[in-house]
């Protein structure tokens, strides 16, 4: 088959951009699809299908995703008016494209953009749209146009939804006949690489991974380490990894600094490469209040650090607690750290854990089991549509 992503971003930093691009290489190597990507704009993830041999067209577009606090402002209508005619020109160039390279199935990778599925419809090219965001609860905005949005939605051949909490909002909105589950594919080779089992050193590591911002929740897990802390719990160290909003991220560093935590707690920024934090990571937390799969808690267990997540969203999805993790309570602070202290005093245990953690994740949230799913999903769509041509 000849697949045609779509991404929304072009971002090595990015979950979804970092899912579809090993999606595009297992179904390239493990299927033999020839499979491309349109980016609408420059970045850093063009990087990664370059290495991953996954040929790029650029073709300008913009996203029809506004904020809440912002669906009822003239200015942003006038922009957003202004940057769908100019998609106009992008749906034109795509449909060329589709009908050039012969695309077999469009695959659009996130609800942000709608420039491939316009121009798959048009061309009466199979899409399939791939949800991966609750949108409102987790990133505070919203469709420009729900009605023309929910209707293009609803166009598709299929919608996969990448938690159970994801299918359980948008099966409610679209057809839910369409909407399916598949969850999210992790490279187990790059993360299955820990030489020694947790809590084995003098000092307890802590790690909390992914873009810094209040739904995220690092600071639950800064007054957590407060708590600790008065509780005469010293040998522990947190490394907070990730970029995100400037003002939050000195609103949380003048914290570390009012509970005299500067010696526990270290701002590492971004990094490319987290594996090298989970390999020496006793603990990862995971504290967003709507997380819609949870690349990072895979990433982890995978890694074999125990996580200790909030009992909220697809997290409560991917933990069993008390078998491959620990949950709590989201935002009690007093529970989140009476886990911390169990696990630190139930070593023995919170290993046994953290092994059944790994062993879970590397049975089913493979990239291989992701690529095989999309890959059936693929060929039933082709199947369907050749039966109704009959």
């Amino acid at each position: 088959m000849n697949i045609l992503f779509f991404p929304s971003d072009n971002d090595k930093a990015s979950g979804a951009f970092l899912s579809m691009a090993k999606l595009a290489a297992c179904l390239k190597n493990n299927y033999n699809h020839n499979v491309y990507v349109v980016l609408s704009r420059k970045g850093s993830g063009q990087d990664i299908l370059d290495e991953y041999g996954i040929p790029t067209i650029f073709i300008r577009s913009y996203n029809w995703i506004v904020r809440l606090t912002e669906i009822d402002s003239s200015p942003k209508s006038t922009e957003m008016k202004l940057k769908l005619m100019l998609n106009k020109i992008a749906i034109n160039r795509c449909v060329k494209l589709i009908e050039d390279l012969k695309i077999d199935i469009v695959h659009i990778n996130t609800t942000w953009s709608y420039v491939g599925a316009e121009a798959a419809r048009i061309c009466k090219v199979p899409y399939i749209w791939h949800f991966r965001e609750f949108l409102e609860e987790d990133q505070k905005v919203c469709f420009y146009d729900k009605t023309y949005a929910h209707r293009l939605i609803n166009d598709a051949a299929a919608i996969v939804c990448i938690s159970q909490s994801i299918y359980n909002k948008y099966s409610r909105i679209v057809n839910s006949q369409k909407c399916l589950i598949i969850y999210n594919g992790v490279d187990s080779k790059q993360f299955l690489n820990r030489n020694e089992k947790i809590l084995e050193g003098n000092t307890a590591s802590f790690l909390i991974v992914g873009s810094i911002s209040e739904s995220k929740g690092q600071w639950q897990i800064i007054e957590a380490c407060r708590m600790l802390k008065e509780k005469g719990y010293n040998n522990f160290k947190l490394s907070i990894v990730g970029k995100g909003n400037e003002e939050y991220i000195s609103q949380l560093k003048q914290l570390v600094e009012d509970y005299c935590l500067k010696d526990n707690i270290e701002f590492c920024g971004f990094s490319s490469n987290t594996s090298k934090y989970y390999r020496n990571a006793d603990i990862t937390f995971v504290c967003s209040k709507a997380e819609a799969f949870g690349r990072v808690t895979v990433e982890a267990m995978l890694s074999g650090s125990l996580v200790i997540g909030a009992d909220t969203a697809a997290t409560i999805e991917l933990i069993r607690d008390m078998e491959t993790g620990l949950l709590y309570k989201y935002g009690d602070i007093s529970d989140l750290t009476q886990k911390i202290e169990w696990v630190l005093n139930e070593k023995e245990i919170a290993r046994k854990i953290s092994e059944n953690g790994c062993h879970y994740m590397r049975e089913h949230m493979s990239s291989e089991t992701n690529a095989k799913n999309i890959n059936e999903l693929y060929e039933k769509v082709v199947r369907s549509l050749n039966c109704s041509k009959c």
